[in-house]
């Protein structure tokens, strides 16, 4: 492909704005068409973290070039619930934790939760304690966060102390 670039469209964003979108990108209407640009482009949008993926299919007609890019938009979390903490309260999870209900899901900060809450439970003398994560589709196209622990203390079931004579 090569000339002037005549349109940007954008599809599949549903949460993030055309605008925003094209903010992202250093291809404008009206200048020359470069594949670096749109690779450019791809980063710039993926680095934003709103999406999972990124295509851009391109056009070219009598007038020019015509870009179209694909977006397909990260889920927003709807709701972060923690199970199994019967040693720790909610209010010392949610402290620590770093997924956050209305926002973007992002697996790295779930990752970071499971750690963050392991420690909390480490503090608190429950060296054996194990927590997990499951992430729930729902209907709407958002995702449940589900973080389950259990926590048991780790000491000495029973010691006898013998004295010598």
């Amino acid at each position: 492909m090569e000339g002037i670039i005549v349109e940007i469209r954008i599809e599949g964003n549903r949460r993030v704005s055309d605008d925003t979108i094209r903010s992202y990108l250093t291809s404008k209407v009206g200048e020359r068409y470069y594949p670096q640009k749109v690779t450019q482009d791809i980063k710039n949008i993926y680095a934003r973290g709103f999406f999972s993926d990124v295509r851009v299919e391109g056009e070219q007609t009598e007038r020019g070039v015509i870009l179209i890019y694909h977006v397909v938009e990260k889920p927003l979390v709807k709701s972060v619930k923690f199970t199994g903490n019967d040693k720790i309260t909610d209010e010392d999870i949610q402290k620590v934790i770093t997924v956050k209900e209305h926002q973007v899901l992002n697996m790295t900060d779930v990752k970071e939760t499971e750690k963050a809450i392991l420690e909390v439970y480490q503090k608190q003398g429950f060296y054996l304690a194990e927590v997990t994560h499951e992430i729930e589709e729902t209907a709407d196209g958002q995702v449940k966060c589900n973080f389950q622990d259990s926590g048991e203390p780790a000491g000495v079931g029973q010691a006898s102390y013998i004295r010598g004579k």
